[in-house]
């Protein structure tokens, strides 16, 4: 059924959109010639046939069939009188077979509506399934916008979300379910080298040797209480004062003379300095110089030691632990710098033992460094020689390390996704069952219609009805291919263009009617449709237009009931005695399934708008409300009050309407007079030298003579009653 029609801005709708909603099972759409009510057919009609229609709106059924009776319905099927397209239709004695059909096509419509719903869920369902695969591709995208740039190169082919969720998705299925997550910062480093053409290989660490240092601590001199000669007479007094340093320290200071260079005494006498030489003997100075050259050595090479360790700190900082080498460091300095200082406080007493902090563990720590950033150092090297054949390898880690960081995050979602894929499954195999079965039991309906219709009882129903009301010089005759009709004269002659326009406009509607219940092909008899009607009763007599009423009722009747192929019914109109008759329903004919509009017609345009109710009534009220509408013209008021003087009191009789007017005093008497010279047309050659000229302001003189008039006549209560009915149609309008 359709729902809404958006027309389009063209004439006469061209001043604004409008639309018509709200249509209901049966729509009554009036307005006069020219108001546009063939451009709604044909728009209905073009539309219903297009690939993409624009500009109608149907209802949760979808599109159906759609049969427009207008000008151009007759002149596509009555051009060739001796090839009029037949109308098939079910024999009336095949009563069996009618009533298979009928049980085909509930099965159909019981079976569409569940397929009708199926569908509805899966639309559903796979609407779902569409907002879960958004948020599955944001959970990855959101992992890829953390990822480092190294990687980019490895993401080609994944610029968009859809992709790059499928990428994970495949990468995702081809693990084992223990599979390791690769080490991100590693997998930074590779990519960095696999990808960038420009970096090279790297010089490896130069070895740091700890080895003469920490022999070096373990010196036996330094423990060593280094002291003279102990058989002398001055070794007694030495030892016995402990000044051994002391003595070896002044004994430098003895010039060649007897002097004391202490107490200045002629204390030094030859054989004391002989006892001084012999106490201080060649061990003694072997063993200083021991100490003087395991101090110098040792500074050296702990000097070296560290500024070494801060070049390759500063040289090969990617490869190292830099912080814990830097801790290392500090604390091989200050190990050292503690066992210097031993060292001097040695060199100045050497007859003191002192033992070296040992840095055996610090070396040891520090060696384990440089040997990990070694490995670095040939890892890269090893990768930048081998980079054409690692990159794949690499592309495939860095997926991996990918596809396991989303794992935890889609997981959820994914077994959402599950059990949406596994209900769609269902809903979609159960609709496509649907489909199989109905589209099963309508070829079976085809095949029974086929066997069964016939153009032939169409041709007798037309011819029947011609006859009974008058049409007795033509009528349909079956074509020798049984498939079409011939319109001839009863002694077989073709009628050619002989036909009235009241015999042809009959004919031609007696065949739609009948096409509603029936098909152009031997199939198709039953399906549903959207019947559009307009303006069918041109220059019919008061008898036909009855009969063709009471058929567009019928129609309506079935449109409502929902019995049978009418799905809809939109009829057209300007007749306000048609309209009248289509409209009329007895109580419970389903006046709540029917849509009224209102087509008028402005200065260059056209609108339509919804009534409340129907805004027909008569022709008589309608005159009331032409007269009392806002944009009622002098000139149309003028002919208007004309014609509702002349119904009212031709009606009433005995009044003389002359009289009246001749008693009314100017300027009442002349504008009577205007609008009363349309009904004696002829009887006066002018106003008896009186005129009385349109303006804009003339209307409510109109208005104002007419109620005159009728207040005159004793008719002043009818006036009033009419007047607030017009007034009231205007409102809900």
């Amino acid at each position: 059924m359709i729902t809404r029609i958006d027309l389009p801005l063209r004439v006469p709708f061209d001043s604004e959109q409008t639309v018509i909603d709200h249509l209901n099972r049966v729509c009554f759409m009036f307005g006069p010639n020219g108001s546009g009510k063939t451009t709604v057919s044909r728009l209905i009609a073009n539309e219903s046939t297009s690939a993409d229609p624009k500009y109608l709106h149907w209802d949760d059924g979808g599109a159906i069939s759609t049969y427009v009776y207008n000008r151009d319905f007759i002149e596509q099927n009555f051009r060739h009188v001796d090839n009029v397209p037949g109308v098939f239709t079910i024999g009336k004695d095949s009563v069996e077979a009618q009533k298979a059909i009928d049980d085909l096509t509930a099965k159909i419509e019981k079976e569409e509506k569940s397929a009708k719903a199926a569908q509805a869920n899966l639309d559903q369902s796979e609407a779902d399934c569409e907002h879960l695969t958004g948020q599955l591709q944001e959970a990855c995208w959101q992992i890829r916008r953390d990822l480092p740039g190294s990687f980019q190169p490895a993401l080609k082919g994944t610029g968009k979300k859809s992709a790059f969720y499928d990428k994970v998705i495949k990468t995702l299925s081809s693990l084992q379910p223990d599979e390791p997550t690769p080490d991100a910062q590693e997998l930074d480093q590779n990519a960095t080298l696999v990808f960038d053409d420009t970096k090279t290989a790297v010089p490896q660490i130069p070895p740091v040797d700890f080895s003469d240092i920490l022999t070096l601590e373990e010196t036996p001199v330094l423990k060593k209480v280094i002291v003279g000669k102990e058989d002398l007479p001055i070794t007694a007094i030495i030892s016995e004062l402990g000044n051994s340093d002391w003595v070896a320290t002044g004994r430098h200071y003895i010039g060649e003379g007897p002097i004391c260079p202490f107490c200045q005494q002629p204390t030094i006498t030859k054989d004391f300095k002989t006892q001084l030489e012999q106490f201080f003997d060649r061990t003694y100075a072997d063993d200083i110089e021991t100490l003087h050259q395991t101090t110098n050595r040792y500074k050296s090479l702990t000097s070296e030691a560290s500024s070494q360790i801060e070049g390759i700190l500063n040289s090969y900082a990617s490869f190292l632990s830099s912080d814990k080498l830097r801790a290392s460091l500090e604390e091989f300095r200050r190990i050292t710098q503690l066992n210097l200082s031993a060292l001097a406080d040695k060199g100045t007493n050497p007859s003191l033992p002192v033992t070296l902090g040992s840095c055996s563990d610090t070396c040891k720590e520090i060696a384990s460094l440089l040997e990990s950033a070694r490995e670095k150092v040939g890892e890269h090297n090893r990768i930048v020689s081998n980079r054409a054949s690692l990159r794949k390898t690499t592309t495939d880690s860095i997926w991996k390390y990918i596809s396991l960081q989303a794992k935890p995050r889609i997981q959820p979602l994914q077994e959402q996704a599950e059990v949406l894929a596994k209900r769609i499954n269902g809903l979609t195999s159960s609709v496509q069952k649907s489909e199989e079965r109905i589209s099963s039991w309508r070829a079976n309906r085809d095949t029974a219609e086929k066997r069964i219709t016939n153009v032939r009882e169409t041709a007798d129903t037309i011819n029947d009805l011609l006859v009974r009301f008058g049409f007795t010089n033509f009528k349909l005759d079956v074509a020798d291919d049984n498939k079409s009709y011939r319109i001839i004269r009863e002694n077989g002659d073709l009628v050619e263009n002989t036909l009235s326009e009241g015999e042809s406009s009959f004919l031609a509607f007696l065949y739609f009617y009948n096409l509603m219940s029936g098909s152009q092909t031997t199939t198709g008899v039953s399906e549903k449709r959207v019947v559009v009607i307009d303006d069918p009763i041109t220059s019919m007599d008061a008898d036909v237009l009855f009969v063709t009423s009471s058929l567009v009722r019928r129609l309506a009747q079935q449109a409502r009931s929902k019995e049978g192929p009418i799905d809809q019914l939109i009829v057209l109109t300007h007749n306000i005695t048609f309209h009248k008759e289509i409209t009329y329903s007895r109580a419970g004919d389903g006046e709540s399934q029917t849509s009224y509009y209102f087509i008028r017609k402005r200065v260059g345009h056209s609108t339509i708008a919804r009534c409340a109710k129907n805004p027909i009534s008569s022709t008589y009220k309608l005159l009331w409300q032409e007269l009392y509408s806002a944009d009622c013209r002098p000139l149309t008021a003028q002919n208007v009050a004309r014609r509702i003087v002349e119904t009212f009191f031709k009606l009433m009789g005995g009044i003389d309407i002359d009289q009246l007017v001749s008693g009314m005093s100017s300027p009442d008497r002349e504008v009577a007079r205007s609008f009363l010279s349309w009904a004696n047309a002829g009887s006066h050659s002018a106003f008896d030298d009186e005129t009385f000229i349109n303006t804009g302001a003339t209307t409510e003189s109109y208005r104002h003579v007419l109620e005159s008039l009728f207040e005159s006549t004793g008719y002043a209560d009818h006036c009033h009653h009419m007047i607030q009915l017009a007034q009231q149609s205007q409102a809900s309008t």
